[in-house]
């Protein structure tokens, strides 16, 4: 349903909409809280990829999850399950990918 490509980056405060909530079922036993496609959340952080690879990831306000040790250039780190920042467009960003969309 959603096929969107982010172009605005993420920040804390951001209105988000989700347009993948596909979990792989192993993640989601870990998880307390996910977020629903097509549901919108507000960015509460930006967690950095602990190596490097990728971009930040989002925890989101409402959505708390478990902490645990994930590995670090170098070693582990203690973080908060977060949310990669594919899973979600600002919101408004959506709403005109929408109206070009109509008006195509």
């Amino acid at each position: 349903f959603f096929n969107f490509k982010p172009r605005v980056p993420m920040k804390p405060g951001a209105t988000v909409i989700c347009i993948d909530d596909a979990f792989e079922p192993a993640l989601l036993l870990r998880l307390q809280a996910a977020p629903v496609c097509g549901k919108t959340y507000v960015v509460r952080d930006l967690v950095p990829d602990p190596l490097g690879k990728r971009s930040p990831g989002l925890t989101l306000e409402g959505l708390e999850n478990p902490r645990a040790w994930m590995p670090c250039r170098g070693g582990m780190v203690m973080m908060e399950y977060h949310f990669r920042e594919d899973r979600f467009v600002v919101v408004e960003e959506a709403v005109v990918e929408v109206r070009e969309t109509v008006n195509n």
